[in-house]
């Protein structure tokens, strides 16, 4: 969990605001929003003992989809009319929200041409994940990465380039450093919390920190295959290969050093930290479907407990976690299935293995995984008293077969 205070300049008045571990871009630009344009009626609706939740809790600015919980868009949706009647600015789709946007519908200046850019460009951070190596959206989770216990000095150092631009260059949508430093010297504006000097310093410093740390990253992985302590395994997808590879490491790095094509170049990566935790990624240019990985693994890790809640084929692919008791978050805009991250340190870990989910990734993903193994299923002959193995887990190769079983009877 993490909080500051926030000073609203309407009303000369602190609010106290709380976010899970390391907040992401859009959650600070939802605190600065409220910070500078929020009046009283916002605080009284919104801030219940003075404080405000952002990307956590029950309430409207934690847009993420979660099971047993009212759908965000409704109530959000709700909300906006409460306030604003047939004025207000509705959202259509959820999943092209964030943070900040739902902030700026509430504040009623979501198409205020000032914050045109800015919204289009923390949308497309946080729901594309577009970024480029310098904007200070990357900067910023560099340094979350790098500096976890200097989180307030992260968020300050982010917000002296927000203030800067949307009081000086809003109508430009280049968000880089060089930019932020371009405007200032035009300006002579001075940041809040840091010298330009210093300002400039800091980001020069994660850029080069995490270079270092990405190339030790690719190099510790390449060993690790080599000792075979990292398992690949490769399959076709029609004609084109699929490579998967399954290691330990609590290096952060890791997932992006698995995916560099002067490196292992993998399209499905399985990565497991010393807690257990694990994350798993596939890569959407090969047409893989992360929905099939969380619908196998979520079943298969409720069998392993012992105990199966969930077995319904179509919930268990839904997006968001679906259930309490969820150790799994789906993730769709990333194409990753989450046990854990860095903002939810605390999640408990898998108790499934590495080989355990690299033979389920493997039948998830893979048209021609059947048991026994063959090139096509011709026929599903499993029933109560002689089960398939493969059968349970609603898998889309074992779906193909059964549709045409039934269009053969059928004729």
């Amino acid at each position: 969990m993490f909080e500051m205070l926030l000073d609203c300049r309407l009303m000369k008045i602190t609010i106290r605001v709380i976010s899970h571990f390391r907040p992401h871009l859009d959650e600070v630009v939802a605190a600065c929003l409220a910070s500078w344009f929020g009046n009283m009626d916002f605080v009284k609706r919104f801030c219940k003992d003075m404080t405000l939740e952002l990307g956590i809790g029950v309430g409207i600015f934690n847009e993420h989809h979660q099971e047993g919980r009212e759908d965000p868009k409704e109530k959000t949706n709700k909300i906006l009319l409460e306030i604003y009647g047939d004025k207000a600015d509705l959202i259509s789709n959820i999943d092209e929200e964030c943070c900040a946007t739902i902030m700026s519908r509430v504040l009623g200046i979501y198409k205020a041409p000032r914050l045109k850019k800015l919204l289009n460009f923390v949308r497309n951070n946080d729901n594309k994940g577009i970024k480029q190596k310098d904007d200070i959206a990357h900067l910023f989770k560099v340094m979350n990465e790098l500096w976890p216990n200097e989180q307030e000095k992260n968020i300050e150092w982010l917000i002296d380039a927000l203030a800067l631009k949307l009081e000086k260059d809003s109508r430009n949508g280049d968000f880089t450093t060089k930019r932020i430093m371009e405007v200032k010297k035009i300006e002579r504006v001075r940041f809040s919390f840091f010298t330009a000097k210093e300002w400039i310093g800091r980001a020069e410093k994660a850029q080069e920190e995490n270079q270092s740390a990405f190339e030790r990253t690719v190099e510790e992985l390449d060993r690790l295959v080599k000792a075979k302590q990292a398992k690949t395994t490769r399959f076709f997808l029609e004609k084109t290969l699929v490579k998967i590879i399954a290691f330990r490491s609590d290096e952060i790095r890791s997932m992006s050093a698995a995916r560099w094509h002067k490196g292992q170049n993998a399209d499905v990566i399985i990565k497991k930290n010393s807690r257990g935790q694990v994350t798993i990624w596939v890569n959407p240019k090969k047409d893989l479907k992360i929905q099939e990985v969380a619908g196998v693994v979520r079943l298969a890790e409720q069998e392993k407990e012992g105990r199966v809640i969930i077995d319904n084929w179509q919930q268990l692919r839904q997006e968001g976690s679906i259930g309490g008791d969820d150790k799994l978050f789906l993730h769709m805009e990333t194409n990753s299935l989450l046990n854990g991250s860095l903002t939810h340190p605390d999640t408990d870990p898998l108790l499934l293995s590495l080989d355990e989910l690299m033979f389920l990734v493997w039948i998830a993903l893979d048209p021609k995984a059947f048991f026994p193994p063959m090139k096509e299923c011709f026929t599903c002959s499993s029933s109560r008293k002689e089960p398939c193995p493969l059968y349970r887990y609603g898998l889309p190769q074992c779906r193909t077969a059964r549709f045409k079983q039934k269009q053969r009877i059928a004729a």
